[in-house]
């Protein structure tokens, strides 16, 4: 990941979180949904019990032709690669992101369900968000401190959330 992709992914991961667009389980509202602006991805991977799991796709269910369904699969995969590429991530970055995004609720003591209710929401949000700023932050060669991501999203979570940090 670029200097350039970690700065503007983290400005679009925070305003989606000031802007209450950002949700655990949604695949179009969580991290990495957020970020490429589709739910599409899921067809691609999904975290289960804590680890990235290549999906198998609905049309696998359905009664397409083998040929229908090859069809489908490239031209989703073109449209997923295209996107990863656009958006300046790769496959193995975003699944990461979506695992620390996930799994830091899921593996907490107080488990998944506690915080994806409405009154926990936030500060589920927030616990993912710090996961995935930390794992970003790795993905970047180059200092990315003076993003002060952070500090930003302790501000937002603090000042609008009233949440303790």
């Amino acid at each position: 990941m670029t200097k350039q992709t970690y700065f503007w992914a983290v400005d679009t991961l925070l305003d989606a979180y000031n802007e209450g667009r950002l949700f655990h389980g949604k695949c179009a509202a969580c991290a990495v949904g957020t970020l490429l602006q589709t739910h599409k991805w899921a067809a691609h991977f999904l975290t289960v019990s804590g680890k990235n799991k290549p999906r198998s796709p609905w049309w696998d269910q359905v009664l397409l032709s083998a040929d229908k369904r090859q069809t489908f699969q490239e031209e989703l995969d073109y449209f997923l690669y295209t996107r990863y590429e656009k958006k300046g991530f790769t496959r193995e970055e975003l699944e990461k992101i979506e695992r620390e995004f996930e799994m830091s609720i899921y593996s907490s003591k107080e488990g998944y369900e506690y915080w994806v209710r409405e009154e926990n929401r936030k500060q589920g949000q927030y616990i993912g968000l710090c996961a995935v700023l930390k794992v970003m932050e790795s993905m970047v060669d180059e200092d990315v401190k003076e993003n002060n991501s952070q500090e930003r999203l302790d501000k937002i979570a603090t000042e609008k959330y009233h949440l303790v940090v």
